[in-house]
């Protein structure tokens, strides 16, 4: 078991059960869900107390016992009614407020892990991929633990509550439910797994026609460019036919699962009420005439119970292979180590590649093969290559992004694989060369924008082209070292100006 001075980023996620994953992402509210959990039993007791309250009334009113039983049982049904409201208030504070910090630290934990990952993971693994899993996963592991809880454990208590209570009022019946509770409810189940193969169907044609509107409205310029507006619209009229004649195939089928199921549930309703009303009629087991009612309404009530706790499986599956995911990310090894390597306080600007080269793991040929170059300080050079001749890649290494296969890189004299190069970065300005919303000016700038007033109106006005932005000021100690290169791009650039941090 984890400790509990252990943050989320120290615990071991490989090879561990995803239930234990999550019993220790709630470690810190263990004490409020176990509270939650005695809550949502009391709020939740009227399900499975009414059947046996309303057997009680029935036979005062029956034996004509004393009206004080059925003042009795008619005030305990009321109050434990009255009170679900706060209990219920309760409850949501208890479990939706664990399940939302729950949440939120692994989010904060994924974005926290993301930033510290190389960069050659992230240059393998789509932003898309990690932007699902902070996003979407999570809020699927959120799903499974609220629905859980609240359909599960609802489920799990009227299971118990009733079969506890036929046990000591009628205990004779306890088999005969014990048998046809499973059996109505694997019924009832074949019925939703052919339900849901077509739903998936389903499904798939409407993120079919997602695509084809995406691509569609996409390709309208080229569309409209060549005259190929009416097959477009057949290809989109072809997609739509399909999903008419899928989305009829699944109403149908709901029609006949709803029936087939209304149908299946009654019937077994029927004959457990008409044997039960035998046993009472020839007076066997001393069954009375509200033992029959409640028989017949726990029959129901224990029969959904059990259906529905089947049908969470594919819930808690999903749930906890997005636990799986979450873990994936939180234990990479891919980390970019920094630690014990000498902090960066100040940069001159002299950059020096001594016989530099780079391989990656996937590729035979080498990336950066015996490169030598000296910049100076202040002084700009520019890489001019076709696409895929390492522009990139020596700039790369010059950010520390990746580190140098062979040779050495010396910043002001010094091997960067000596330096801690988060510190290091600080006076390093990036300019990629991407189709984004950001301006070189706003991306220059954005380093300074923890930094004090002054020092950010400067950097904005030496990152902005004017004569006076290469005033010496400018030139000694305001411009960050900057680099700007993008893929495809023939041209890549360094500035070696120096600063003195931020």
């Amino acid at each position: 078991m984890a400790s509990s001075t252990e943050k989320p980023l120290d615990h071991r996620y490989r090879d561990e059960h995803p239930i234990r994953t999550l019993a220790y992402l709630f470690r810190a509210d263990r004490r409020r869900l176990a509270l939650a959990v005695a809550v949502f039993t009391v709020k939740h007791s009227p399900i499975w107390l009414l059947p046996l309250i309303t057997a009680s009334i029935i036979d005062t009113v029956v034996q004509h016992q004393p009206v004080s039983r059925l003042w009795t049982s008619t005030g305990i049904i009321l109050f434990i009614l009255l009170i679900n409201y706060p209990l219920h208030v309760l409850y949501v504070r208890l479990l939706y407020g664990s399940v939302r910090r729950m949440g939120t630290d692994l989010r904060s934990a994924l974005c926290t892990r993301m930033q510290q990952l190389s960069i050659g993971y992230h240059s393998r693994v789509s932003a898309a991929v990690l932007q699902a899993k902070v996003v979407r996963d999570v809020e699927t592991v959120e799903q499974m633990v609220q629905q859980t809880a609240e359909t599960g454990l609802g489920a799990i208590t009227v299971l118990t509550g009733g079969l506890v209570i036929i046990g000591f009022r009628t205990p004779e019946f306890v088999p005969v439910f014990i048998v046809v509770v499973p059996v109505a409810a694997l019924l009832v189940s074949r019925l939703r797994a052919r339900l849901r193969t077509h739903n998936e169907h389903f499904r798939h044609e409407v993120e079919t026609l997602s695509s084809r509107v995406t691509e569609m409205t996409r390709l309208i310029p080229v569309t409209r460019a060549h005259g190929l507006e009416g097959k477009a619209l057949r290809r989109m009229d072809g997609t739509l036919s399909r999903l008419l004649t899928s989305g009829m195939r699944l109403d149908l089928l709901n029609g006949r699962f709803g029936s087939l199921a209304w149908v299946v549930l009654n019937v077994v309703g029927v004959l457990v009420l008409a044997g039960a009303a035998l046993v009472s009629y020839y007076g066997v087991w001393g069954v009375t005439v509200g033992d029959v009612v409640m028989l017949s309404a726990f029959l129901t009530t224990l029969t959904n119970s059990t259906t529905t706790l089947t049908s969470l499986a594919p819930v808690i599956t999903k749930g906890l292979e997005s636990v799986r995911s979450v873990g994936e990310v939180l234990q990479a090894p891919e980390l970019e180590d920094n630690e014990g390597r000498s902090e960066v306080t100040e940069v001159r600007g002299a950059v020096t590649f001594q016989h530099v080269g780079l391989s990656y793991d996937d590729e035979l040929r080498p990336a950066v093969h015996d490169f030598t170059l000296t910049v100076e300080p202040g002084e700009t050079i520019a890489l001019v290559g076709a696409s895929g001749a390492g522009k990139s890649t020596v700039l790369n290494l010059v950010i520390g992004f990746i580190r140098p296969t062979t040779g050495q890189l010396l910043l002001d004299g010094t091997d960067m694989n000596t330096l801690d190069l988060r510190t290091y970065r600080r006076f390093v300005s990036v300019v990629p060369r991407s189709r984004s919303s950001s301006t070189a000016r706003s991306t220059t700038t954005w380093p300074t924008a923890w930094t004090t007033p002054t020092r950010r109106r400067s950097a904005r006005h030496c990152a902005t082209p004017t004569p006076s932005s290469s005033s010496r000021s400018c030139r000694e100690g305001w411009r960050p070292w900057s680099a700007s290169a993008g893929p495809g791009s023939p041209v890549a650039s360094v500035n070696a100006s120096p600063s003195h941090g931020r």
